[in-house]
């Protein structure tokens, strides 16, 4: 039957994330999209009022995963960033829906999925979807917590979202 601990190699996972129990809090947060989300004001220097605002994950207090980088790490370990990240995103705004009304709210993606060609078609959808939340106060922000070694695919993708609008 094999070693229980080698990871999940069904639909294609591969063995990076070696604890059983990551792979099915991991499958069970896509599944129920049990996700808490937070907003981190952003102020302004001169008059300390809030001009936007982070919005952050944090996983369900009954997963394994303690901090939004170790949940994000094993996604990606598991091909499953792009999933995650449209969960995250999806939760985002349907919390975010009327909460405010001129600031601006900032979206955190992975360099993975900002450089993946399906992007700007589904942001389009996600965001159309939202009243309340105008296109023109979401901004894409690139997370500082991974890495990515193609610039030019960076580029392309800067360039093609901010030709579609979206802000950066």
């Amino acid at each position: 039957q094999g070693d229980p601990m080698a990871g999940d190699t069904r639909a294609g996972l591969p063995t990076q994330v070696r604890d059983p129990y990551q792979i099915r809090d991991l499958d069970r947060i896509l599944s129920t999209q049990q996700l808490q989300v937070v907003f981190q004001p952003i102020l302004g220097l001169r008059d300390g009022v809030p001009h936007g605002y982070e919005a952050l994950v944090r996983p369900p207090e009954w997963s394994c995963y303690r901090t939004p980088v170790e949940l994000l790490s094993a996604a990606t370990d598991c091909g499953l960033i792009w999933d995650l990240e449209e969960a995250i995103r999806l939760k985002i705004l349907s919390v975010a829906t009327g909460l405010f009304q001129s600031e601006y709210l900032f979206i955190n993606v992975s360099p993975a999925v900002f450089c993946d060609p399906r992007l700007p078609e589904v942001l389009e959808s996600e965001f159309g979807q939202m009243p309340g939340i105008g296109r023109e106060r979401i901004i894409l922000e690139l997370t500082e917590h991974s890495d990515y070694d193609s610039v030019a695919d960076l580029t392309r993708a800067f360039d093609e979202l901010r030709e579609r609008g979206f802000r950066l």
